[in-house]
């Protein structure tokens, strides 16, 4: 039981965290792709948590679904966050086509058998086998996290001065 308190107050602490940050400049791009990540990690996160434990086991299989649904989404998330931090960065048509195309395509996908198939319990775990997309919705789960990384690195790399102090405080 006091595992899910634990949970729960994370999970408040989170959304208070977005709920701060959205309403001290909700114009401003960073500010959104961040709520957007917080919103997504939020719902990432109750798939997650609740799909092992045993009060929800008749929607674990749901949950499993929609734990990669939306980590696909958690995923290029993080990437817009990236690129919107600071000063934002131009996308490329390439980037546009994942974002738009292949990201809503493999969210909408792991409801079905070709990313996760087979889910059943093992030492009263959810766990599921790999469908046959699933080395795709890997390497773009990693494209974006790697490149979200990459590209907050250089930012921080190439900032000077105060622009540089900005990057651990989060202005």
């Amino acid at each position: 039981m006091l595992h899910h308190l634990i949970f729960f107050l994370i999970f408040l602490s989170i959304g208070i965290l977005g709920g701060i940050v959205f309403l001290k400049n909700s114009h401003n791009r960073t500010h959104q792709s961040f709520v957007l990540l917080i919103v997504i990690l939020e719902i990432w996160i109750i798939a997650h948590y609740w799909q092992d434990e045993a009060i929800f086991k008749k929607y674990a299989p749901f949950l499993l679904k929609l734990d990669f649904a939306s980590g696909i989404f958690l995923c290029v998330s993080f990437y817009l966050f990236s690129r919107f931090f600071s000063q934002s960065i131009k996308f490329s048509i390439f980037e546009k086509f994942l974002i738009f195309i292949f990201v809503p395509l493999f969210s909408f996908l792991s409801f079905t058998n070709f990313v996760i198939c087979n889910i059943h319990f093992r030492n009263d775990t959810i766990d599921g086998d790999p469908g046959i997309l699933f080395l795709g919705y890997f390497l773009l789960a990693s494209f974006f996290v790697i490149n979200g990384i990459r590209t907050l690195f250089i930012k921080y790399k190439q900032s000077t001065g105060i622009e540089k102090c900005k990057c651990f405080m989060y202005y």
